[in-house]
């Protein structure tokens, strides 16, 4: 008999405590930024909840199971039980999504043939990356059904965010971090054409504050750049001057009557 309990979220992550912070949460965080519902633990459970009934709960209306496998996964008890719990739910149809972390494909066959036969993502790849093929195979599975709307509503915040450092920006440095962020977003929503103009004004910036670097450093005089940089060529003539000079005030006192 199908199931037919109602399905309020579109992930669930079962992981090892140890991976949470690395692994789990920024995972969690990208995925609602693309729109997807996600269950995990540190978001659901509040002070004298059951751990068990909410988990249940958390299993049984996720239509997904993004399942964190590591080295720690494997060690502890509690996070296989929510994989053999996956496993029961799952059927015949693909509910498990493995994500592989600090493991290779011979140590999962170790742990577990059926897991190793499953095609898996690496963190090796990044969280950015490992989010997105997640939500391809939700969109391939299920299309558009289980992404919301939040997804267009965090796109719009964050680009408003990056033009705003953009507009305060003084350093090559903070152009070069934008830059970085507006490729990472692109990756995620290669039409967004705000952010291909957005990229272009970035660009822009940053040609223009290297251009101005240089021309500062033309308006520096050659002996204060050779302080900025390597040790000037007549400090060790100084030195010496400097000792002759002690030499001959102190012959001068002694020999002063």
């Amino acid at each position: 008999m199908p199931d037919e309990t109602p399905k309020t979220y579109g992930v669930f992550i079962s992981h090892a405590s140890e991976d949470k912070a690395e692994v789990a949460r920024p995972l969690a965080q990208e995925l609602e930024r693309l729109g997807v519902k996600v269950w995990l633990d540190e978001f659901e459970l509040t002070l004298g909840d059951s751990l068990r009934q909410e988990i249940d709960r958390g299993l049984t209306q996720s239509h997904f199971g993004v399942v964190i496998l590591s080295p720690d996964f494997f060690r502890k008890e509690w996070p296989q039980r929510e994989l053999n719990a996956l496993v029961a739910i799952e059927g015949d149809g693909k509910v498990i999504l493995p994500v592989w972390h600090h493991l290779t494909k011979e140590q999962i066959i170790r742990y577990s043939p059926l897991l190793a036969g499953k095609l898996a993502v690496s963190t090796d790849q990044g969280i950015s990356y490992v989010a997105n093929e997640i939500l391809r195979a939700i969109k391939h599975d299920r299309g558009e059904e289980l992404v919301h709307e939040q997804a267009d509503h965090y796109r719009i915040k964050k680009l408003a965010n990056m033009r705003g450092r953009l507009i305060v920006a003084s350093s090559v440095q903070e152009i070069t971090q934008l830059k970085y962020e507006i490729e990472a977003h692109l990756t995620s929503y290669p039409t967004d054409v705000e952010a291909q103009i957005l990229r272009d004004d970035i660009t822009r910036a940053r040609k223009h504050e290297m251009a101005g670097r240089e021309r500062s450093n033309l308006d520096i005089p050659e002996f204060l750049r050779r302080r900025e940089g390597a040790p000037s060529s007549y400090l060790p003539w100084v030195i010496v001057l400097f000792i002759l000079l002690t030499v001959v005030v102190l012959y001068i006192a002694l020999n002063w009557r």
